[in-house]
């Protein structure tokens, strides 16, 4: 691995290992099993760690849970119920379905995030030309 660029998760392995441990613990005590504990993965890479995180790689709720984040932020309240409702209307339907309204729900949140930084930028400049 000489050479190779390291993953940040590398210098915290220790606390990522000690919350695994405990969440494991906490989780045999609470229901006998380590079955449903989440652990916190640690990579060696950045391209480990991008591969492994892609939403290709999620499941279904991961990538609903990550498209109900992006909606909620969303400055269009229009659009965003629009996304809500497609949300409601691709509850049944296959992971391809998830990962294409995702992808949709990206674009729209950076054409609404660029038009509102265009428009805070316009509205200083216009503010300064007048108090100059």
């Amino acid at each position: 691995m000489s050479g190779t660029m390291l993953d940040e998760s590398l210098a915290s392995m220790k606390e990522t290992c000690n919350s695994n441990y405990m969440d494991c613990k906490q989780s045999f005590f609470e229901s006998g099993a380590f079955s449903r504990v989440k652990l916190r993965p640690i990579y060696y890479t950045p391209e480990e760690r991008m591969k492994k995180e892609s939403i290709e790689n999620q499941t279904k709720a991961e990538i609903e849970k990550k498209i109900i984040a992006l909606v909620d932020t969303m400055p269009c309240a229009e659009s965003a119920s629009v996304f809500r409702d497609f949300i409601k209307a691709v509850k049944s339907k296959k992971k391809e379905k998830y990962i294409e309204l995702y992808y949709d729900v990206v674009s729209s949140l950076t054409e609404q995030l660029a038009h509102s930084a265009v428009e805070t930028i316009q509205s200083e400049t216009l503010e300064v030309d007048e108090n100059s």
